[in-house]
């Protein structure tokens, strides 16, 4: 098997789940799916969803611009909202926010990476924290220059 290092090298990010090799750079395009679990209250008094970086999304859209990737070309759901086919079909790299998405991709066998969900309390709150987390967490997806 070739070593991750080499794959990043020559612009390819190898998904273990499936074992694709997916062309690094198709990730800068809508090739990420970010999978919360469900609106919560206020996000729907609010009248908002992932896409407008209010509540929750806020702290990730800072992570993810970070990252330098395009917010504009990333794609959300919601695990006990939308349908899991959906989320299954996803040609991409699926990042499960929380245990609970993690626990609910496991069980029908999705591959995905981690992050804590943007909301999580505690030390991970502080903003450059949660930055460094998802670097962490989501580097070997990411285009190495």
């Amino acid at each position: 098997m070739v070593s991750m290092n080499i794959m990043k090298k020559i612009g390819y990010y190898l998904n273990l789940g499936t074992g694709k090799c997916i062309q690094t750079e198709n990730f800068m395009n809508k090739n990420f799916l970010f999978v919360g679990e469900e609106r919560s209250n206020r996000a729907i008094e609010m009248g908002v969803t992932w896409k407008d970086r209010r509540l929750a999304a806020a702290h990730l859209s800072k992570a993810t611009d970070a990252l330098g990737l395009d917010w504009e070309t990333l794609c959300f759901k919601n695990v006990y909202e939308d349908d899991i086919e959906d989320i299954r079909s996803f040609e991409g790299i699926i990042v499960a926010m929380g245990r609970k998405v993690e626990r609910e991709l496991k069980k029908h066998l999705i591959p995905h990476e981690y992050i804590h969900h943007p909301a999580a309390r505690g030390k991970i709150r502080i903003i450059e924290n949660y930055k460094a987390h998802v670097r962490e967490q989501l580097e070997s997806c990411l285009v190495v220059a």
